[in-house]
C-alpha cells in the first residue's frame, strides 16, 4: 500500500486564503427572466428586505425591472442573502436549482448575470454530488472532494474578467446548487476540508474524468500543455481487470456517419463548407494507446484534428453518448467511421471509476491519489493570519 504524509502547511498561492468563491450562474445561457422563489425553510432578503413568495426580475437596458416589489425595481444590481434552505431560481429555458448564499443580480444588454458567492466547502458539496454521482464508496468520495477542492482553488481566476470566480459548467465544474446534495458527498466534503494535493508544496492541476479504460493519459498526449509530472499515464490496477472495469458502458462501439461527422467538424471550423470526407485515419498513439490526432480526408486535403478537439466537436454537436471517450481502435468505412473503445471522458488525471474500484480493494483516499497523481501528497491549509 502507498503511503503518504499529511502536512499542515501555509501555502502562499491565492487558494490558500480563499474561503469563499463566486459562482457564474447560469453562465453561457441567456437569461432575459429570472423568478426567485425562497424555500420553505429558506430566510431569504432581498436589498434588506425579507422575501416573501415569489418575485420575477427582468432586464430592460442596464436596469433590473421588477412589478412585484417596487424597492427592487430600476436597480443596476439587486442583492440577495439566501439562508436556510435558500432560495430556487428559475426561467424560460433554464433547469430550476436551489442555490444558498450571497446572490448578486446585475442588467447587462438586456439580459440578468447572477452570481452566487458561497464558502468553498459549501460549494463543494454541490459540486461533488454531481460530479461523483455515479460512485457509491467513501473513500472514493473523498479522493473526489479533495480534487476537486484542488482543481477549483486553482481556477479561481479563471473568470476574474466577467466579475467572478468560476463558472457553474463543466468548463469549470458543474454546480447545480444544493436541491440534490448527497449526503455521502457533503460528509466527504466536510471529513477532507481543507485538504489539498500538492507538487512539490504547490497546487497541482487536479484533472479528473469518469473512466480511463485501463489507462490514464499524459497531459501533453490529450492537450497542448507542457508535460506535468504528476499528470503521467498510469495503469489502473491490473490489466486484466482494470480498477474502472465494472463502469457503466467500459466497452463501447459507435458507428458515426460522415455526413453527421462533417456537421460536427464544420461546426468547429475544421472544414470548409462543401466538403466532403472520403476517409478518416490515426495519426500517432499516446503510452495508453489514445490515438494524438484523427487525419480527416476531404475536399482534396487532409485536416489532422487533435483527437481531444475531434471528441469535443462530436460531442457538441451529435451528443456526448456519440463518442464516450478517446481511447479508441477506428475503423474508416465508405460513409461511416466505426470507433471500438474503452472507458469515458478525457483519461486525464484521476479516473473516478477507478477511485470507485480501489475504494472497493480498501485503499484509503489518499493511497487513490497518490496512485493517479504521481509523486503528489495531500497537504491542509493552515492559514496565515498575520
Amino acid at each position: 500500500m502507498l503511503k503518504t504524509l499529511l502536512i499542515i502547511t501555509l501555502l502562499p498561492a491565492c487558494a490558500a486564503a480563499q474561503d469563499r468563491v463566486s459562482v457564474g450562474v447560469y453562465h453561457g445561457r441567456p437569461v432575459t427572466r429570472l423568478t426567485l422563489s425562497p424555500h420553505a425553510s429558506g430566510q431569504v432578503t432581498a436589498e434588506r428586505a425579507l422575501l416573501k413568495g415569489k418575485v420575477t426580475l427582468t432586464a430592460a437596458g442596464g436596469l433590473v425591472r421588477c412589478k412585484d416589489r417596487k424597492a427592487l425595481d430600476g436597480r443596476k444590481t439587486v442583492k440577495l442573502s439566501a439562508y436556510g434552505g435558500g432560495v430556487w431560481l428559475s426561467g424560460p429555458g433554464l433547469p430550476r436549482r436551489l442555490h444558498k448564499g450571497d446572490i448578486t443580480i446585475t442588467a447587462r444588454g438586456g439580459r440578468l448575470r447572477v452570481t452566487a458567492m458561497v464558502p468553498i466547502e459549501i460549494y463543494l458539496q454541490g459540486v461533488v454530488s454531481y460530479e461523483a454521482k455515479d460512485l457509491s464508496r467513501p473513500e472514493a468520495f473523498k479522493a473526489q472532494a479533495v480534487a476537486a477542492r484542488t482543481y477549483a482553488l486553482t481556477k479561481v481566476q479563471s473568470h476574474v474578467r466577467e466579475g467572478f470566480n468560476i463558472c457553474d459548467t463543466p468548463h469549470c465544474q458543474f454546480y447545480a446548487g444544493f436541491a440534490e446534495v448527497n449526503p455521502v458527498a457533503a460528509r466527504a466534503v466536510m471529513q477532507t476540508a481543507g485538504e489539498m494535493i500538492t507538487y512539490k508544496g504547490k497546487p497541482i492541476s487536479a484533472f479528473y474524468h469518469s473512466a480511463c479504460g485501463g489507462f490514464t493519459e499524459g497531459v501533453s498526449a490529450v492537450w497542448p500543455y507542457g508535460d506535468l509530472p504528476y499528470l503521467k499515464s498510469v495503469q489502473d490496477g491490473p490489466a486484466a481487470r482494470p480498477y474502472c472495469s465494472p463502469s457503466t458502458g467500459f466497452r463501447w462501439k459507435k458507428k458515426i456517419t460522415f455526413a453527421d461527422l462533417e456537421r460536427a467538424l464544420r461546426r468547429d471550423r475544421w472544414l470548409k463548407d462543401g466538403e466532403k470526407i472520403s476517409g478518416v485515419s490515426v495519426r500517432g498513439h499516446g503510452k495508453s494507446g489514445r490515438p494524438l490526432k484523427l487525419a480527416v480526408s476531404a475536399g482534396g486535403r487532409v485536416v489532422e484534428v487533435p483527437t481531444s478537439d475531434f471528441y469535443h466537436a462530436v460531442g457538441r454537436t451529435l451528443g456526448w453518448t456519440a463518442m464516450p471517450g478517446n481511447l479508441f481502435e477506428l475503423y474508416s468505412g465508405t460513409d461511416h467511421i466505426i470507433m471500438e473503445g474503452k472507458g469515458a471522458g478525457h483519461g486525464v488525471g484521476m479516473c473516478q471509476w477507478g477511485a470507485e474500484g480501489m475504494a472497493a480493494k480498501g485503499f484509503k483516499y489518499w493511497e487513490i491519489l497518490e496512485h493517479y497523481y504521481t509523486g503528489t501528497r495531500i497537504e491542509k491549509i493552515k492559514k496565515d493570519n498575520k
